[in-house]
C-alpha cells in the first residue's frame, strides 16, 4: 500500500521537539504516548493547546538529553510498555479522522507500523523512548512519574489486543529493556 499521501498530510504539521523539563530539582522526560498529555496538563492546568503549553514552559524545557545532563540535576525518564504505547497511538488514530493522527485513521495496526518503521526518527510519537536514556538516568514506569508529580491522568487508553507484538518487539527492543529496568 502507498502511504505517501497520509505521511505527507501528517508531517505537514510540525511537532515540537519533546525532551526533558525542569520540574523542581529534577529533569523529567515523558515521551510521547507515555502520558505526555497528562504531564503537560499537570504542569500547566487550564491550557487549551500545545502552543500555549510550549509558550508557558519555554523557561523549563524542553531540553535535549545532552542539555538536560549539563544542568547537573537528576534525570528521570518515565517509560511505557512499547506494545501499549503503540496501541495507544493506533487507537488515537482510529478515534477520529480529523484529530492529531487523522492521517492514519482507518489503517490496520500493521499498516501504521509500516509507517512508524519507515519514519521512526521523524516524529517523537514514533521515536524509541531509549533516545532519552543514557547511563545515570533513573527510569520509572510512566504512571509512577505522573503520580510523583502529584498529577492526575487527563485520559488513558488501555488494552493492546490485535497489535503486531513481534514486530513491535523487534523495532523497540531497547525500550523493552528500559521497561524491565524501571523501578
Amino acid at each position: 500500500m502507498n502511504y505517501s499521501d497520509r505521511v505527507r498530510a501528517y508531517f505537514s504539521k510540525p511537532e515540537p521537539f519533546w525532551g526533558y523539563y525542569r520540574v523542581g530539582k529534577r529533569m523529567l522526560a515523558v515521551p510521547k504516548k507515555c502520558g505526555s498529555t497528562s504531564f503537560k496538563h499537570n504542569l500547566c492546568p487550564g491550557m487549551k493547546n500545545a502552543a500555549e503549553f510550549f509558550a508557558a514552559t519555554r523557561r523549563i524545557g524542553p531540553y535535549s538529553l545532552q542539555a538536560a545532563m549539563a544542568t547537573g540535576l537528576p534525570l528521570v525518564l518515565g517509560v511505557r510498555d512499547p506494545v501499549a504505547r503503540f496501541a495507544s497511538l493506533w487507537k488515537d488514530a482510529q478515534r477520529k479522522p480529523t484529530g492529531t493522527f487523522g492521517a492514519f485513521h482507518g489503517l490496520t495496526p500493521d499498516e501504521l507500523l509500516d509507517i512508524v518503521e519507515a519514519y521512526i526518527d521523524a516524529d517523537p510519537h514514533f521515536a524509541p523512548q531509549s533516545r532519552l536514556y543514557t547511563d545515570g538516568v533513573t527510569v520509572v514506569p510512566h504512571g509512577r512519574l505522573l503520580a510523583e508529580m502529584g498529577g492526575a491522568w487527563k485520559r488513558r487508553t488501555g488494552g493492546a489486543e490485535g497489535m503486531p507484538v513481534d514486530r513491535i518487539r523487534r523495532l523497540y527492543r531497547e525500550d523493552f529493556d528500559l521497561v524491565a529496568m524501571a523501578s
